[in-house]
């Protein structure tokens, strides 16, 4: 079973919980919920994405100091979580103090799938799928994300089944775990003097640049060239 889940926060750096949205994949029914601060200010860059403002959340108790914490962690034990760039809402529950295991990241097993897309977010997949809804769903919103999700993952795991026809569901659901406990093999290098080159075709030099030399931080873009290093 599967926890389809989004979070919104104060900022990136060191994100505190203020919209958490989630929908089991055997219930109808969605949960969607603002949060307090504890007084820290919502960032402007942070506002600008996800359009909660101070107002909206002025009085509302922290996530940790509310009975959702205690649902959530009961629901994590039982379904597998999954969201779009899980590293970063696992990071933002875990600094709650929720414990996550093994969840499925549709960033990562986009990437895997359809490597030569020219972007992996969630809204271009929507759009890439064909997804279609009643009502126009408000990107960044933690719920309609949430709505776009379920609906992007089965997509992604139709292909998965289209490319593994032999597996069963158990291990259909192990892979997509597996794929989503590491970093993405990337398809296209997008910036520098090798820019629109395929990965596999960058020369040694500039992987070796940019693994042991550069000040890239992106874990994606280092375990690519990483990759393809040991390759050659």
């Amino acid at each position: 079973m599967y926890l389809f889940l989004d979070t919104e926060t104060h900022n990136v750096e060191n994100p505190i919980l203020i919209q958490l949205a989630y929908k089991p994949d055997d219930r109808l029914e969605y949960f969607s919920s603002l949060y307090g601060t504890g007084g820290i200010p919502i960032e402007i860059s942070s506002m600008a994405v996800h359009h909660i403002t101070e107002s909206e959340i002025a009085g509302k108790s922290l996530f940790e100091e509310t009975s959702d914490k205690d649902t959530l962690q009961k629901l994590l034990e039982t379904y597998t979580l999954v969201a779009h760039n899980a590293i970063f809402d696992v990071d933002v529950l875990e600094r709650r103090g929720l414990e996550v295991t093994a969840p499925i990241c549709t960033l990562r097993l986009s990437r895997f799938l359809l490597p030569e897309l020219e972007q992996h977010k969630l809204q271009y997949l929507r759009y890439y799928f064909g997804v279609e809804f009643s009502e126009k769903p408000q990107t960044h919103d933690a719920l309609w994300d949430v709505l776009v999700l379920e609906k992007v993952f089965y997509k992604l795991h139709e292909q998965l089944k289209l490319r593994e026809p032999e597996k069963d569901e158990q291990e259909l659901k192990n892979m997509m775990i597996e794929i989503s406990s590491h970093p993405s093999i990337l398809y296209m290098c997008k910036f520098g003097k090798h820019k629109g080159t395929l990965w596999s075709q960058v020369p040694r030099d500039y992987l070796d640049w940019v693994v042991n030399k550069s000040d890239f931080t992106d874990e994606d873009v280092l375990y690519t060239a990483r990759y393809y290093l040991e390759q050659q």
